[in-house]
């Protein structure tokens, strides 16, 4: 990226940008900013994030620009966290809400391994426990209608004794399963690439079915 930002999206050149403008080039600017941290994120983790490098990344010459749109490093995290999981709201809501019961919890697994291939710096930051701003990006990390969803689904489950579920906390034991099922799988995948990761989906797909398929006996012990 360039470095002449300074002049091009809030310098003294600024007042001259129409409002509607100025407005679409800063909200422009703060996503560059996010696909920055996102990049930095994904090799080193967030505890290493450090604004210095962010703003190299981003083109800016110092972190100091950075502050024209974020308040600091712990709203970037923040932004990054909730844009990632509108994505991962895009990848469940291409899971047809008519498909039968075991169906719709296995594509929904497998979107959230295609979600989590994709976002592996979110899936890092899922799994870190070390640090304050990890813990509070996990405490956002499964919005309510993502996970009401899913509730629903092993709900209904439970009442037509598709699945053999007692209480809500057989359905959590299920979904924190899948969960993570889905994060070891995505750390597997990362070593292949094109047609292989073609054929590990479908044998994916095999081991999901398995995976909800062994929840309709009595697995309580």
């Amino acid at each position: 990226m360039s470095g002449n930002r300074e002049c091009s999206s809030g310098g003294s050149r600024g007042a001259d940008v129409p409002g509607g403008r100025r407005a679409a080039l800063r909200a422009r600017t703060r996503d560059e900013i996010l696909d920055a941290a996102a990049e930095l994120v994904t090799e080193r983790g967030v505890d290493e994030l450090n604004l210095n490098e962010l703003a190299v990344r981003a083109g800016f010459a110092s972190a100091a620009s950075l502050y024209r749109y974020f308040a600091g490093k712990r709203e970037i995290v923040s932004r990054l966290a909730a844009r990632d999981l509108e994505r991962l709201g895009e990848y469940l809501q291409r899971v047809p809400a008519d498909l039968p019961l075991e169906e719709q919890i296995v594509e929904i697994c497998l979107a959230y391994l295609d979600y989590a291939c994709e976002r592996p710096g979110t899936r890092a930051l899922l799994l870190t426990t070390a640090s304050s701003i990890a813990t509070e990006f996990r405490a956002a990390a499964l919005p309510a209608e993502i996970v009401g969803r899913m509730f629903r689904l092993g709900e209904a489950a439970r009442e037509t004794g598709a699945l053999n579920l007692r209480d809500k906390d057989d359905i959590f034991a299920v979904l924190h399963a899948g969960w993570a099922l889905a994060h070891g799988m995505a750390e597997y995948d990362r070593m292949y690439e094109g047609p292989e990761r073609d054929v590990l989906r479908e044998r994916h797909r095999a081991v999901f079915k398995a995976y909800v398929a062994g929840f309709k006996s009595d697995w309580t012990g």
